[in-house]
């Protein structure tokens, strides 16, 4: 008998996992953690979500380790060369939610183009004035589009359906796709210094990081917005709130940003009991408490891909995936490039 571990895993998913696997994984042992992934020497078989950081020294730190199945499309939080170092399989959920994060970041397009939560927060300070709420159209605007993959086009037929012309940049062009979902591909500076709406939809790779910085933002139009649902590290956090407070961007809502898990109250508790703090702990937690403050900011909590439809395709990709490698039939591997 083999225990799987599940890292990160909260009663309700505990739930719903326990459910899906009474049959492919019947037979085999299960336990779930609340907390992050952490050394199990014993360990054959794990499930991280991104919360997890599954690095070289947890991976040593695990002798008989054997599947890293994470719960997850993007799979940067684990180190895939020290996974194959010691021999150890990664897989991952490649598609559970194209329409899923799409609909979310299309809600903070709207919420931010609106002033929602300013509304909100203003008729319950019983304020019903107008002036400071006006926000603008999408239809004839121009929508553009980082990374044009399956959520990229979904974000495509979508913005389709508000009248708005839509550009796209990809290392991969596909000109049947752009013709189906209805967009056009261009170099990156001219997606940046076409688009009135910014939406972040590239992986966390080495190529990718800081893709927007203080040289490609400083091409963006003031009048646009950035959306980011996609990885933090794509967005260089301070070129951002420079950009923002200098009044060369009109706005940005993120659902994910560079040191993200350092907005927690637990998290900023453990910085003030450390004895010493890295310092780029300590310029992530700043950058984040500036953009909590700036009024054009609107920050989430990587909550995009969370609803119950999608959650529930994750579980069943994610005990799929377990059962094929135990039955000798890796799936959805992923590999160092």
């Amino acid at each position: 008998m083999t225990t799987i571990h599940f890292f990160d895993a909260n009663p309700q998913s505990e739930a719903a996992i326990r459910q899906i696997t009474a049959k492919p994984l019947s037979g085999q042992e299960l336990a779930f953690h609340a907390g992050p992934a952490e050394a199990l020497p014993d360990a054959v078989i794990i499930s991280p979500f991104v919360t997890s950081r599954i690095t070289a020294e947890l991976i040593e730190a695990m002798p008989n380790l054997k599947l890293i199945a994470c719960r997850s499309t993007g799979y940067d939080n684990v180190d895939l060369k020290a996974a194959a170092k010691h021999g150890v399989s990664v897989c991952n959920v490649p598609s559970y939610g194209e329409n899923t994060v799409a609909e979310y970041a299309f809600g903070l397009i709207l919420t931010l183009t609106r002033k929602i939560p300013q509304a909100i927060d203003q008729l319950k300070a019983g304020n019903t004035s107008h002036e400071a709420l006006q926000g603008t159209d999408l239809m004839g605007k121009t929508l553009g589009i980082l990374g044009a993959g399956r959520i990229g086009c979904q974000m495509a037929k979508i913005a389709g359906g508000f009248g708005m012309k839509i550009v796209a940049y990809d290392t991969f062009t596909d000109s049947k796709r752009a013709e189906q979902y209805g967009f056009t591909y261009l170099p990156l500076d001219d997606v940046l210094a076409t688009a009135d709406v910014l939406s972040v939809h590239v992986p966390n790779i080495p190529e990718t990081k800081h893709l927007l910085n203080a040289r490609t933002l400083a091409t963006v139009k003031p009048s646009a917005v950035i959306v980011n649902t996609a990885r933090g590290e794509v967005i260089d956090a301070r070129a951002l709130i420079d950009a923002l407070s200098g009044g060369r961007l009109a706005g940005a809502a993120l659902d994910v940003f560079e040191g993200e898990k350092l907005a927690s109250i637990d998290a900023e508790l453990d910085q003030l009991r450390a004895k010493e703090v890295d310092h780029l702990v300590l310029q992530h937690s700043l950058e984040i408490s500036v953009l909590q403050k700036l009024p054009n900011v609107i920050l989430t909590n990587h909550n995009a891909f969370n609803t119950a439809e999608a959650v529930g395709r994750i579980n069943q990709t994610t005990v799929e995936n377990i059962a094929a490698f135990l039955a000798g039939t890796p799936q959805n591997e992923v590999k160092a490039s």
